[in-house]
């Protein structure tokens, strides 16, 4: 065989090689587009057909299963999304869930009540997708996300709460590796006064990625219930204190004029204790009505007549030297009557002790739509406005000294608070520049 034969022999050899070359490559790459195709997300569906692809039918029906485990596993999973999200939207605690640059990976909804959160934020990441892109142009996995993360607008903790204990919260969690609990105060989105909360971090790292749950438990209610229950035990022991140390006091110089035959201050030491021990008992009267309304679930309501109640309540209290001014556009209240009773014996009696004699007290009942309005109103210095959302807690006094030289046991506004609430309905004081306060109550009519 000649030097010419072996060449046209390679020469064949090298064109069948190339001809069963391509026979091969261009089937596999029509594959690889296929494949590609599928794992778009917005591709990935059972409609999806392989016929393009000139293969086998086996080979052709193994991506066929490939592809249909690819969809029941990304249902699957889009279901168990919604699971989660459905069980952290019933949360009372707000959940929040963050990679270890801080940054927003999940939350429910709740936290859009705490957090600087924009309306339409979403409540999780979504996964990369290749929106009008064709599978030779679809990037790899890794870049694709590492995309997806720089393109999505991210959200940071110190961007979503400003409060340093939070921040420390979460580095600690990253740094120890293990569940951290703190009690953090800040203040709520959109609040100008801070709000207590518990927080507790959780760490979950899997391979190289590092998340931390946030739980956030707010106890502010908590908190104010124990600091009320301190105050209150606080006020009621000094309250009953002031006068046994008056009686105390009274009593000792009574034994002492009393060794020594002097009777002539008799009379003016037994009314001073007689006043204390009223005094006392007022207070202790008070306490027990405020517990018992406390212990109501529900007030019986009736019909009453509001100058009936109004006229009832005049003969207890008779206000001397004070011009009494009423007004009657409400017949009726539906109401319980020994609560409006005390709400207008409390309001009536408090108006009469901050007016001085011959000045004006008004009493008006009014009808405005479904409500009954009760408004009393005194002649007296007024309420500076800091205190007037403060006026109906209990023993809260402006100047303790003068209040207690115009009586009073410190409860009486606090009752009516808690009767109206009990009523469903409020009350609310407005106290001009000009000097008087009015204090307005809303009868629910029905």
């Amino acid at each position: 065989m000649g030097l010419s034969d072996i060449i046209i022999v390679f020469f064949l050899a090298v064109l069948c090689f190339a001809a069963g070359v391509l026979c091969f490559y261009i089937p596999f790459q029509n594959l690889k587009k296929q494949i590609l195709h599928l794992i778009s997300k917005d591709n990935i569906s059972s409609s999806t057909s392989l016929d393009e692809v000139d293969l086998s039918v086996p080979l052709n029906n193994y991506i066929q299963q490939i592809k249909n485990q690819i969809k029941d596993q990304s249902d699957r999973l889009v279901f168990l999304q919604k699971k989660i999200d459905q069980v952290a939207a019933v949360l009372k605690e707000v959940v929040i869930i963050l990679d270890e640059e801080g940054r927003l990976l999940f939350h429910n909804s709740q936290a859009r009540e705490i957090f600087y959160l924009d309306e339409h934020q979403p409540t999780h990441y979504t996964e990369p997708v290749w929106n009008g892109q064709t599978p030779n142009s679809v990037p790899p996995l890794e870049e694709a996300y590492k995309n997806h993360r720089t393109q999505t607008k991210s959200v940071y903790l110190n961007e979503m709460i400003r409060s340093p204990d939070v921040m420390d919260l979460f580095q600690q969690c990253l740094k120890k590796k293990t569940r951290v609990t703190k009690d953090c105060v800040f203040r709520k989105k959109n609040q100008y006064l801070k709000s207590n909360f518990q927080v507790t971090a959780l760490p979950f790292f899997y391979e190289k990625q590092k998340t931390v749950v946030l739980l956030f438990y707010d106890q502010t209610n908590i908190k104010e219930s124990q600091q009320a229950h301190i105050d209150f035990v606080s006020n009621v022991s000094h309250e009953l204190k002031t006068p046994l140390t008056a009686i105390r006091g009274y009593v000792e110089m009574l034994i002492q004029d009393l060794s020594q035959k002097k009777f002539d201050k008799f009379e003016g030491f037994l009314q001073i204790l007689l006043r204390n021990c009223k005094r006392m008992g007022e207070l202790i009267d008070d306490l027990l009505t405020l517990s018992s309304l406390a212990s109501q679930v529900h007030l019986e309501k009736k019909r009453l007549n509001t100058k009936d109640i109004t006229s009832h309540v005049i003969e207890q209290i008779k206000p001397r030297g004070r011009k009494l001014h009423f007004f009657f556009s409400a017949p009726y209240v539906m109401a319980n009557p020994r609560w409006v009773e005390l709400v207008l014996h409390n309001l009536v009696d408090n108006a009469c002790r901050h007016t001085s004699e011959n000045s004006n007290v008004h009493i008006r009942w009014e009808k405005m739509r479904d409500r009954v309005i009760l408004k009393v109103k005194d002649s007296g210095e007024g309420i500076p406005e800091p205190y007037l959302h403060r006026v109906f807690e209990r023993f809260f006094r402006m100047d303790p000294a003068r209040s207690r030289e115009k009586g009073g046991t410190g409860v009486g506004l606090a009752l009516v608070k808690q009767s109206m609430e009990k009523h469903g309905g409020c009350v609310r004081a407005v106290s001009p520049k000009g000097g008087g306060t009015e204090f307005i109550c809303e009868f629910p009519n029905a």
